[in-house]
Formats: C-alpha cells, structure tokens, sequence
C-alpha cells in the first residue's frame, strides 16, 4: 500500500483487518476514497500509526495480523501475522481459501528461537530452520532437491558427512567372506573396463560438442546389466531406454542400494490469469425525509443502495501449463562405487602379492 500526504485521497479496494482499524457498521471502504488522515494517526516525523497514537516507524499497527486477499472471494490470501500471546509469533501465512498452507517466521515457543523456520500447514510438520544452521525441521526425513528437480552444483569447503555409525548396521560381512565373492570380483572387472569419458548430452546441444566439457565416470545401465549378467541382481522389467513414468509395481527393484531409480510424472501447473470483475456494495445513506422547521429537527433515515465497482481477479483458466514431461533417471552412488571396486581390487591384489610371494619362495629354493 502506498502511503500519500495527509492532503492526498486514495482508493482502498478492501478494509484492513480488524487489528489495524475496525470499520464501523456504517463505514464504506470499497469503491470509496478515504484520506490517509481518516484512519490513521501521522506525528510530526512523518511515521502512521494504525490503531496506534504514538508510531515510531513509517508504518506503526498494533494488533495481532494485516491480511492482503488476491479476490473478494478469498482465493488465496497473505497474512502477516503477529501474534503476541502464548505462542509469540511472528510470522507470514499463505492462505489459500481459508486454509493456511505455509508459514514463515520466528516462534520462541516452539524450539525456533531467534531463527527462521519454514512449516508446511498440510504435512504439519517444520520443513526448514534457519537458526545459523541451515537444516532440515525434522530429522532424516526430507529430500533436498527431487526426481526431475535437481540441484545443478553443490559449493562447498567439505564433503559431505554421511552417517556410518556401526550401532546403526547391521554387519553381513566383508565382500571376500562373502559367497558370492567370485561373481563380485568378475563383474569389478567388467566394471573397470566400462571406466570411461563422457559429455552431458544438454551441454553438448547448449554448447556444441567442441566446448561441451569431459567428465569421467560410469553409464548407470551398464553397471545395472553387468550386475545382472553375474547373477548379483535379478532380472528387471523394464525398457531401459524407455523414457516415461513408471507406475509403482512396474519399477525396478534394487537388492543392492548402489543402483538409484527415480520416476516422475507430467508435471503441470494451473494457469492463472487476471479478469475484470463487477461487485456490488451496500451502502447506506442518510436521506432527509423531513426538513427542518422552526422548533423542529429535520427527519432523516437510511436508505440502503448498491453501488457497483470493477475489480481485477485472479482466475483459474482451466488451462494447464507443462512443466516437465514424464520420465525417469538411473544413477549411482558413487560412494558405494568406488568402496566395491576398492574392495575387489584389494583382492586381487592381495591375490597376485601371493602368487608372487610364492614364485618368488620356488626361485629362492
């Protein structure tokens, strides 16, 4: 809202809420022209005060929430909200018709004070705090990023610390005790040989294959099958190079976590646009029914009438708007890679500093 001089009228296209001034039963804001004089208090530093006689900041409310509506029908709406009771909150609300679905503030009183916390009204929980940490409100529960929305870099001093607590395993074994041993190390092999270069295929069309930078790595399908091909992974249905969602029941299952699948569906989004709408506004009047005479007062009553007025809403147009297209995405966890290949070369290792130790005995005999 803009704020003008004592002297300068303005449109109001909706009442503030209670808190910030209380509209009297025969008060009319809409379609009307108020001063900024009529409803607030202005001291000599230029600062307005709503429902406050001494403000000290350019804009000065007392009370507990302002509320900005996007229609007369309460579509959608953003509050923000002070609430100086037991909770006490400072915080901002999206509403969406008379539902909160997020929040954003500080709230002492639940474990957030003097941070920032994020909470997600139709899941009840806290997603987000920010109290000098960044991090998570509930613990190993939430993604960052999501399949078909990823993060493009990660900056950071450090690499990631990831949990490897023996009280939280359980231990099956070192992958040489292991039964299948054999068939682990001959596919660590295939695996060796499939180490190669590569370039994104979206920075080779934005960059052309000439400037488009090499990267050294795996192809996650080929890994896959190499694993099914020694009997460590079961047999999986589905067309690898089929690039479409994947219902639950039809994807891929992993024994081992090494191997990701991720699918998503269309993603789609409502198209919303601004239309002109005609509301109408009772009002009331006072008529004089009688006028004054001598030695008696004039006569007067209400007189309701409608007064109409345009405002802009914003409307569902039926219409969607596409995102991202269905698909899906393999890939690795490198860690778990490079721990596989580091254990079964540490066997063959070990295998040929044997080989050798007893060549080099039958020499010394």
């Amino acid at each position: 809202m803009t704020l003008f001089s004592d002297n300068t009228a303005f449109p109001i296209q909706s009442p503030p809420v209670s808190t910030s001034y209380l509209a009297g039963s025969n008060d009319v804001f809409n379609g009307r022209k108020f001063r900024v004089s009529d409803f607030a208090t202005k001291n000599a530093a230029g600062c307005y005060g709503f429902n406050n006689a001494s403000p000290s900041q350019t804009i000065d409310a007392i009370g507990t929430a302002i509320r900005m509506l996007a229609s007369t029908s309460g579509f959608a709406s953003l509050i923000l909200d002070t609430n100086n009771g037991a909770g006490h909150k400072s915080r901002i609300i999206h509403q969406r018709g008379a539902v909160n679905q997020y929040e954003m503030g500080v709230d002492p009183a639940n474990d957030h004070s003097n941070s920032w916390y994020l909470y997600d009204s139709l899941a009840a929980k806290t997603m987000l705090v920010v109290d000098g940490n960044f991090r998570p409100g509930v613990n190993n529960s939430m993604w960052l990023g999501a399949p078909g929305y990823l993060w493009s870099e990660v900056y950071s001093a450090n690499p990631a610390i990831n949990t490897s607590d023996e009280r939280l395993k359980v231990w099956i074994g070192p992958v040489r005790m292991h039964p299948e041993m054999p068939a682990y190390r001959r596919a660590a092999r295939r695996i060796e040989e499939e180490l190669g270069l590569f370039q994104w295929a979206d920075s080779v069309e934005a960059k052309g294959e000439r400037d488009a930078r090499w990267h050294f790595g795996v192809r996650a399908e080929q890994v896959i099958r190499i694993f099914m091909e020694e009997g460590l992974e079961a047999e999986q249905p589905i067309d690898f190079a089929s690039d479409v969602f994947i219902p639950a029941g039809e994807r891929p299952s992993f024994r081992h976590a090494l191997f990701c699948f991720d699918t998503w569906e269309r993603q789609e989004s409502t198209v919303y646009e601004e239309r002109p709408t005609i509301v109408t506004d009772t009002i009331e009047d006072m008529v004089v029914t009688r006028p004054a005479a001598p030695g008696k007062p004039a006569r007067m009553r209400k007189v309701k009438r409608g007064v109409q007025r345009t405002i802009m809403e914003q409307v569902d147009t039926g219409r969607k708007r596409i995102d991202r297209e269905a698909g899906n995405r393999f890939g690795l966890r490198p860690d778990h890679l490079y721990t596989f290949l580091l254990a079964c070369g540490a066997m063959e290792r070990r295998e040929m500093e044997g080989r050798l130790a007893a060549i080099e005995a039958r020499i010394a005999a």
